[in-house]
């Protein structure tokens, strides 16, 4: 269909465009001018109508305005009627510009993490002979100086046994609470509150902010060391001395009374023997 509509006008226009010259007299028909001048209108008017027919075609079918011939034929009989003006073909209009894309949003700043050290006195490092030599307190400050110095006392002899513990051969001491104050505490007596952190640290918790900390500084040399091994050589030592004299005992008795008897205790007398054998070996090893 449309291409039959574009034939036709297609056509008519053609024909049409022969209208433009001097019009010369037909033979036959009236000549008057007032023949003429219908005859004029009648070529007019149908100029006319192809341009509306024109018009109507792309108006309906958009996409023929470029890819058909009747946007041709349209433009053609709009100069051939209206020299004076010029069809002019549309300008696409640009595309939009893109978007820029958004912003990426900045990553949130690092947490900081508040740490709380104890403010605890540098000494130097062991050096020579000495094993551990290192500033001591109690692990939180506590209420009064007595029991900021027991929990001291008890920190140094943990870490004395941790120490012994890594010696080749190991040493097995557990220290006494007398023995560390005696032997393994040196320098001055430091007694000292806690610091703005960890006060504000302990009324956080619901703690009183006037606690104390009570240091010392715990040293362990090599020498001491030799001492207590020889110390537990002799320990070792008169616990076997003391196991045989208590077998030895309890043998010459049951052959006494085995004699005083003439035999007839005898498996009541080694029952007795055997029992005491076997205290006297128990107290020995775990002693």
């Amino acid at each position: 269909m449309n291409r039959i509509r574009i034939t036709a006008v297609a056509l008519l226009a053609a024909l049409l465009a022969g209208c433009g010259g001097p019009r010369t007299p037909a033979d036959g028909g009236a000549r008057t001018p007032k023949a003429q001048e219908n005859r004029r209108l009648a070529e007019n008017l149908a100029v006319a109508a192809a341009v509306g027919a024109a018009t109507a075609e792309v108006a309906a079918h958009p996409e023929l305005e470029k890819k058909t011939l009747a946007s041709r034929v349209k433009a053609g009989i709009e100069v051939f009627l209206h020299p004076e003006q010029r069809v002019s073909t549309p300008t696409p209009a640009p595309p939009p510009a893109p978007t820029p894309p958004p912003a990426p949003t900045p990553p949130p700043p690092p947490e900081q993490v508040v740490r709380v050290e104890l403010a605890v006195k540098p000494v130097p490092p062991p050096s020579g002979s000495v094993l551990v030599r290192e500033r001591v307190a109690s692990e939180l400050p506590l209420p009064t100086e007595a029991e900021a110095e027991e929990a001291t006392i008890q920190a140094a002899a943990t870490r004395i046994r941790e120490a012994f513990a890594k010696l080749d051969p190991p040493l097995d001491y557990s220290p006494s609470p007398a023995a560390v104050k005696a032997e393994f505490l040196r320098g001055e007596r430091r007694v000292r509150p806690p610091t703005e952190a960890e006060k504000t640290a302990l009324a956080r918790v619901g703690y009183a902010s006037d606690r104390v900390y009570v240091e010392y500084t715990l040293e362990a040399t090599a020498e001491q060391v030799r001492e207590i091994r020889g110390r537990e050589r002799v320990a070792g030592g008169l616990k076997l001395f003391g196991l045989l004299a208590a077998a030895a005992s309890v043998g010459f008795v049951f052959l006494r009374l085995d004699a005083w008897s003439q035999g007839y205790l005898t498996s009541w007398l080694a029952f007795v023997a055997a029992a005491l054998a076997g205290g006297a070996v128990a107290a020995y090893v775990f002693a």
